[in-house]
């Protein structure tokens, strides 16, 4: 569709522009992009950014991807006048885009668009979501025939309308993990539903490659944001928050991590 405006929201945390594998596709797109910089130290962000011809928002600190999100949207609806049919994609720093994303999500209908995001695994997103609680596709064909009342997926490269975040902003209780599916569990409650689009992107997800240090330090973060998801149902939280801790224990082969 012609007459489509496209803006870019990318976080990224401890990490310089130029390592991002998502920045190196982004900055020679035709999108207004918005990098969100969590990082704990300075990498220099600000000056690759500038020198792209990027906006730069610095958080200061780690604040988490929910108060990332919210102040570049808050940016870009002070600072352009977005129209309802413009996109808003969100992008990892850790993700590559092929060429074709941009036509795609231009291309199609749809207030949620959601792509085919592999890893090292397979299919990551979008996944099933049964009682709240996210189930892999076995296949891009049962992925994208999936009806979108089942359908939930991850923020990178996910595709909004911008009419969605005229009246949404994400909670700011949510630091890190399960953003993406309580947005389209509220989305779901509003009659909105995603869809898939044919495109594949591939992500490198950070928590297949931790070290046992960081991983204990991200099953915290990733607790408190179950908590909150699972909030109408704790046995389910309770079921969930057990079932990956016993994966940890089992995966770093660490008794101790029991007690994390």
């Amino acid at each position: 569709m012609e007459g489509i405006k496209v803006y870019g929201i990318m976080v990224i945390y401890n990490k310089c522009l130029k390592d991002s594998k998502a920045y190196a596709c982004l900055k020679e797109q035709d999108v207004e992009l918005i990098i969100c910089d969590n990082s704990t130290k300075d990498y220099g962000n600000s000056s690759v950014a500038n020198e792209d011809g990027k906006t730069y928002i610095s958080m200061g600190t780690n604040l988490g991807l929910s108060r990332a999100y919210n102040r570049a949207l808050d940016y870009i609806f002070a600072n352009y006048e977005p129209q309802g049919w413009d996109i808003i994609c969100i992008f990892d720093d850790d993700t590559k885009i092929p060429s074709g994303y941009f036509e795609a999500i231009r291309e199609h209908t749809g207030k949620i668009l959601l792509p085919i995001v592999k890893d090292s695994v397979g299919i990551m997103s979008p996944v099933c979501m049964k009682k709240r609680t996210a189930v892999r596709f076995s296949s891009k064909e049962a992925a994208s025939s999936a009806h979108g009342k089942i359908l939930s997926g991850i923020n990178s490269a996910m595709a909004i309308r911008v009419e969605i975040f005229e009246k949404f902003r994400y909670n700011e209780e949510m630091f890190l993990d399960y953003i993406d599916h309580q947005f389209i569990m509220d989305m779901r409650a509003q009659g909105i539903y995603p869809k898939v689009i044919p495109v594949e992107v591939i992500q490198d997800f950070s928590a297949q490659s931790d070290s046992k240090e960081a991983a204990r330090a991200r099953f915290r973060i990733q607790k408190k944001d179950l908590r909150i998801f699972y909030k109408k149902n704790p046995i389910l939280y309770y079921y969930i928050t057990i079932k990956k801790h016993l994966r940890l224990v089992i995966k770093y082969k660490d008794i101790k991590m029991m007690f994390c």
